[in-house]
C-alpha cells in the first residue's frame, strides 16, 4: 500500500471501523443545549494509537484523554478519542463514509449544517427549529435501538410566531432609528418604560447595515 490515496483510504476505513465498533455519533444536552459529539472508545493503547494517528493523517481534529488508574486492578484504564463541536463534526462526518451508523451520520451531518444556518441568521438568539429537535430525538433513539430516552427534551423548541415577532421588532426598531426618533421615543413605542435596552441594542449593533439588522436577534428585556 504504497499509494499515498490508498493509505487515506485505509486511514478513513479503519476511522469508520472503529466508530461502528467502539463509538458513538450523538448529540450531548447541557444546560438545554444541543452539542454534536462522535466518540470513539477502547481500554487498549495501540489501537488507540492507531486511532489517533489516522486522524492525524486526515488532519481531523479530536481530544484524546486516559482514564485515571483506579484502586481495583481488574478494571483497564478506558482511552477515549472526542470530536466536539459544529465544524469539528462537519470535518469527521464529511471525510469518513459510516456503514453501521450511517443514518446517525447522515442525521448529525444534517443537524450541523442547520445549526450553521441558524446561528448566522439569529446570531444572539439561536433559536432550535422543529427540525433539529426531532432530529436530536431521532439520534437519540437511534443509539437506544430504539427505546425511550433517558433525558427531557428542555432545550428551545421552534416558535414561528416568536421569531416573526423578535424579527419585526428588530426591523422596526432600526426604521425608526434611521427616521431620527429618539431612544425614548422607541422605548415608547414597543410600551417600555425605560430606554436602556433600545440603547444597548442599539450600541451593539452600531455600524450594521439595514439589510443586515433584520436577521440579528436581542435579549435584552423588554425589547424580546
Amino acid at each position: 500500500m504504497d499509494n499515498h490515496a490508498d493509505k487515506l483510504d485505509f486511514a478513513k476505513g479503519y476511522l469508520a471501523g472503529m466508530i461502528d465498533g467502539e463509538g458513538t455519533i450523538t448529540l450531548n444536552i447541557y444546560k438545554n443545549k444541543a452539542q454534536p459529539f462522535i466518540q470513539i472508545v477502547n481500554t487498549n493503547p495501540i489501537i488507540m494509537d492507531c486511532v489517533s494517528e489516522y486522524a492525524n493523517k486526515l488532519g481531523l481534529p479530536f481530544h484524546i484523554r486516559t482514564s485515571k488508574f483506579t484502586t481495583n486492578q481488574k478494571y483497564k484504564p478506558v482511552i477515549v478519542l472526542s470530536v466536539c463541536g459544529i465544524d469539528r463534526c462537519i470535518k469527521w462526518l464529511e471525510s469518513i463514509n459510516i456503514i453501521g451508523k450511517k443514518k446517525n451520520q447522515e442525521l448529525l451531518l444534517k443537524w450541523c449544517y442547520s445549526r450553521k444556518k441558524v446561528i448566522q441568521e439569529h446570531p444572539m438568539w439561536k433559536p432550535y427549529s422543529q427540525d433539529e429537535v426531532d432530529i436530536l430525538n431521532e439520534i437519540r433513539r437511534n443509539n437506544q435501538n430504539g427505546g425511550k430516552s433517558k433525558y427531557k427534551l428542555k432545550i428551545i423548541k421552534y416558535d414561528e410566531a416568536k421569531v416573526e415577532n423578535r424579527n419585526f421588532r428588530i426591523k422596526k426598531t432600526q426604521e425608526l432609528v434611521n427616521k431620527g426618533w429618539k431612544q425614548e421615543r422607541i422605548a415608547k413605542f414597543f410600551g417600555i418604560n425605560s430606554q436602556s435596552s433600545i440603547s444597548k441594542w442599539i450600541k451593539r449593533n452600531q455600524g450594521i447595515s439595514t439589510t443586515t439588522i433584520g436577521t440579528s436577534l436581542i435579549k435584552d428585556e423588554g425589547i424580546v
